[in-house]
């Protein structure tokens, strides 16, 4: 028999044992909890990096930092209707932009409206985007922009 069996005893070495697994279960723990506590401030960090991105394209595509404050507003009503990250309707409104889309405010919402009716998301969304895009950009209405529209919007598949 050991020396520690004999001095403390057969109970407390279990408790030793289990004390030692109760902290190697803390420690665990307490590390699982600093990574996540750690990672929050890069995380806010990314997001304001973003935002500020989104803020600067929308004062160069609306002319003021008023008015891209506005669009953004307008935007985030769109996000919570459908889901679709604000980051991607901001981008696809500027793009709009450029392309030389009218109405890009109705286009943007029934275009978002509809993706996330059929059950799309962002990556529906933006493919549909690309192709209206595309044939605003060209000036022509074709029918391989239409089919994507279709097929990334509503999942329809033209014939």
């Amino acid at each position: 028999m050991s020396l520690w069996v004999s001095v403390f005893g057969l109970d407390s070495l279990r408790e030793l044992g289990f004390h030692l697994i109760a902290i190697n279960q803390s420690l665990s723990l307490f590390s699982a909890l600093t990574t996540r506590l750690l990672a929050v401030p890069k995380q806010i960090l990314e997001v304001t990096d973003t935002f500020r991105k989104l803020q600067v394209m929308l004062e160069q595509t609306e002319g003021s930092a008023a008015k891209a404050t506005a669009k953004i507003e307008s935007l985030r009503s769109a996000v919570q209707a459908t889901g679709i990250p604000l980051a991607d309707l901001a981008k696809s409104y500027a793009q709009f932009s450029a392309a030389g889309v009218p109405n890009i405010d109705r286009t943007i919402k029934a275009l978002a409206d509809a993706t996330a009716a059929f059950g799309g998301g962002r990556q529906n969304f933006e493919l549909a985007a690309l192709a209206i895009q595309q044939m605003a950009g060209k000036g022509v209405i074709s029918m391989e922009e239409l089919r994507r529209v279709g097929t990334s919007t509503i999942g329809v598949v033209f014939v």
